[in-house]
């Protein structure tokens, strides 16, 4: 039963289903018989295969997939050079700061 568990995790991986359809599904796992989970894994193997189709009947639709790939590369890496630019000037801004007095500043003294 586990390595069932573990095929529909992989299914419900690359399944178009929305996050809290899939969330609902693994809730519901541990409730259900051993015929349900093996419909539920035809269910799912069927929504593959007819991806799998759809992509093969549609190749723009792959170079559309591939294009977008691309761009998340392209963004998460720019994303990753703002960071490092961004935390080496914020370094040398602090670096510029005059340090910190070691002792602490006399506290007013009040007369009456």
């Amino acid at each position: 039963m586990e390595r069932k568990f573990q095929h529909i995790l992989a299914l419900l991986k690359v399944s178009a289903m929305p996050q809290d359809v899939k969330d609902s599904w693994m809730a519901l796992l541990p409730e259900m018989t051993v015929e349900q989970v093996n419909r539920f894994i035809k269910l799912l193997e069927k929504e593959l295969q007819e991806a799998l189709e759809a992509a093969q009947n549609h190749p723009e639709d792959q170079r559309m997939l591939d294009k977008l790939k691309e761009a998340m590369e392209f963004h998460e890496e720019e994303n990753k050079n703002i960071e490092q630019r961004t935390l080496a000037a914020l370094q040398a801004i602090e670096d510029e700061l005059p340090s910190a007095p070691s002792t602490p500043a006399p506290s007013p003294t009040t007369s009456n």
